[in-house]
């Protein structure tokens, strides 16, 4: 359901708790993946919520965690897209050539651009694209030359294509192609190339935060975008938070 007219982000930055938002891990989900920490994972949230915080804390005690638990929180339901649905589950064996880009990244602050930490991240599994990459780009603090990195998947494009924010219209009309205007609503989302506007879209939310007198941080703006999008619901993108 889209939003009557654009409202002010800014009542909804100051009633929301950062990385207080999460759910439940369900083993029956995963019973089909050759999932790392399953074990832990179980134990730990199958009747507790599994926060941002909680894949933040992973990172810091172990990289490779870190990833696993990215994709874990990213992708409750164990798929990252339903018509693949095999796309996650044949990622685990090779999720170490991803840990070792991830790695790669951190020891490089600040040296890559937002558009060549993607392009390095989806590289080395087949399936595994921006979507997933961001928030492992996210969760792992890698720092690029225009600002950390930020979870970019079609929950936040739906919430920036939507026009739900006032503040975040002339974002909106970066990411969207004139050309692609009049398309309906699910297939302008899915127009929005993630790669190539990943850049603009680092940029866009630093330059509200800045106009904002940096009162709010660049991953609290993501995360209402992030449950925004969760809550508008279009046929053409039916899953939770596929590639798109």
């Amino acid at each position: 359901m889209l939003p009557l007219a654009p409202i002010s982000i800014l009542p909804v930055l100051r009633e929301l708790s950062p990385d207080s938002l999460g759910e439940r891990f369900r083993p029956t989900a995963w019973k089909k993946h050759s999932l790392p920490y399953v074990d832990e994972l179980t134990e730990r949230f199958s009747r507790n919520e599994f926060t941002r915080a909680d894949v933040k804390q992973a990172f810091r005690e172990d990289v490779r965690k870190g990833v696993v638990f990215s994709l874990v929180w990213g992708f409750p339901n164990g798929f990252i897209n339903p018509k693949r649905p095999a796309d996650l589950r044949n990622a685990w064996p090779h999720i170490d050539k991803l840990v070792d880009k991830v790695r790669s990244l951190q020891g490089r602050p600040g040296d890559c651009t937002p558009t060549e930490i993607i392009k390095a991240l989806n590289t080395p599994i087949s399936g595994i694209a921006t979507s997933s990459t961001s928030k492992i780009a996210y969760f792992a603090g890698i720092q690029a030359t225009s600002g950390r990195c930020l979870i970019y998947d079609s929950q936040v494009i739906k919430a920036i294509v939507s026009e739900t924010f006032a503040e975040l219209y002339s974002l909106r009309i970066q990411l969207v192609r004139q050309r692609d205007e009049t398309l309906p609503f699910g297939k302008k989302v899915q127009s929005v190339n993630q790669v190539t506007t990943y850049l603009d879209y680092i940029s866009g939310i630093n330059s509200l935060c800045r106009k904002l007198e940096r009162r709010f941080e660049p991953d609290q703006v993501e995360e209402v975008l992030f449950a925004a999008g969760r809550a508008i619901k279009i046929p053409e993108i039916d899953g939770d938070g596929e590639e798109v």
